[in-house]
Order: C-alpha cells, then sequence, then structure tokens
C-alpha cells in the first residue's frame, strides 16, 4: 500500500497483508494510520452493502479501498508532472533535472508496489476460491482492470518523464546557442573597431591621418558608423 506525500514529492510505503476466512477478514499493517478509515465508517454506519453483505465483498471492498488511493497518488504525480513541464518551458535549471531524476525513481517505486497486488487478484481470479461468490469475482475483474489502467497510467508518466527530461537538454541547448549567437554577434562588431584602433595605435612616424585637426573625431563618427551598419544588418537577419 502507498500514499503519495506532495509537499516532499515522495512516496509512503507500507506493507499490508490481507487474509481471508470462511467467516472473517484480517487485515496486518505496519502503521495505525490506513487507507481503510472509510470502509469502518461505512460498517459503523450501516452505509452500503458492507453490513449486508457477506466477508467476501468486505475483502473486495478492502483491496478497492487500496487501489483507489493508487489512484489518487496517481493522479497527483501526473498534476505534479504538469507543473514541471511548464517550468521546464519557461525557465530551466539545474533544479528541474534533479526533479526529473527524483520523477525516474518516484515511478519505478510506484510501479514495484502495483506490481504484487496485481498479481494477487490475477491470481485469485484464475483460482477461482470457494471463500468468494462467483457474484463477487465480477468485481475482483474490475479491480484488475483498475490496476493494469493504474500501470499504464505510470508507464505513460515514466514516458513523459523522458520527454521533460529531453526537453530541458533540448531548453538548454537553446539557451547556450542564444549565448553563443550574442557573443559571437558582439565579437563581429567590435573586430573592425578592434581593427581601426590597432591601425592607428602603431608606432609608425608618419601616418597621414594622425596629423588631422579632427582626426579624433573622425575616428569615433567612422567607429560609431561602422557599428550602427552592423547591428542594423544583424537585426535585419533577426540574428538578435
Amino acid at each position: 500500500m502507498i500514499s503519495y506525500d506532495a509537499e516532499q514529492h515522495e512516496l509512503n510505503e507500507e506493507q499490508v497483508s490481507i487474509v481471508l476466512k470462511n467467516n472473517a477478514v484480517i487485515t496486518f499493517q505496519e502503521k495505525t494510520g490506513d487507507v481503510f478509515e472509510n470502509i469502518r465508517e461505512r460498517i459503523e454506519t450501516s452505509r452500503g452493502r458492507i453490513r449486508s453483505s457477506k466477508n467476501d465483498y468486505l475483502f473486495y471492498a478492502l483491496i478497492d479501498s487500496i487501489i483507489d488511493h493508487y489512484f489518487i497518488a496517481v493522479e497527483q504525480i501526473g498534476e505534479y508532472l504538469n507543473d514541471l513541464e511548464d517550468e521546464i518551458f519557461e525557465e530551466p535549471d539545474k533544479e528541474s533535472l534533479n526533479k526529473v531524476q527524483r520523477n525516474k525513481r518516484l515511478l519505478l517505486a510506484l510501479r514495484r508496489a502495483i506490481y504484487p497486488l496485481r498479481e494477487s487478484i490475477s491470481k485469485l481470479l484464475k483460482e477461482q476460491s470457494h471463500l468468494i461468490d462467483p457474484k463477487i469475482v465480477t468485481y475482483f475483474h474490475d479491480a484488475y482492470d483498475h490496476c493494469i489502467q493504474i500501470t499504464e497510467t505510470i508507464e505513460s508518466y515514466r514516458e513523459i518523464n523522458t520527454g521533460l527530461k529531453d526537453m530541458y537538454l533540448s531548453s538548454v541547448s537553446h539557451k547556450m546557442n542564444q549565448i553563443m549567437q550574442v557573443l559571437t554577434i558582439m565579437s563581429s562588431i567590435f573586430i573592425p573597431l578592434t581593427f581601426l584602433a590597432g591601425i592607428y595605435g602603431m608606432n609608425f612616424e608618419h601616418i597621414p591621418e594622425l596629423s588631422w585637426e579632427d582626426g579624433y573625431q573622425y575616428f569615433w563618427i567612422m567607429s560609431g558608423g561602422i557599428f550602427i551598419v552592423l547591428l542594423t544588418f544583424f537585426k535585419w537577419k533577426k540574428w538578435l
């Protein structure tokens, strides 16, 4: 049996055993808190068909209650994956990748947890125990189908989680490409400016432009013009 802690994003697992006898149903649990409170309430208030049915229906109701909590856990994990997808799309960071890795371990643990329950129900259906009325067997078929549904949902979540990892790597790569593009453009702009500064910074005695009265102003005008032309060109190409 499992329960999902949404705040910590982790599973709490507990070993639960249920024994069906001719006139009794016995449960063994590791902890005091459980998922059977609703069953107890229905028995105490005579609500539903539990009080009027035999112990085989109670046996089914206990298993169905466990399965319902699997559905709750799966639904909450699905919501977490949706939120994580939005987070990775908007602003991926290293913590996003850590969350994806935790999801991988959590989904594996959830799949391992549902497997024994699914196999137990399958074995119960194949053996056709005399302790279970044929009319109640139909309910166990539904319970088995629900286990299959949960398993398939877990597998789909694993695929989604793998997709989130690819999405994260793609987003980081795209972001890095954008940074490299900006740095390349900035370098391309400053290369001709550096070239001009290098020419007029040489230690030759006779450089004609150095004797111009307004040479310094001409240098900055030319540099500014080159800067504006290149910047306009890059924007026209939509590189910025």
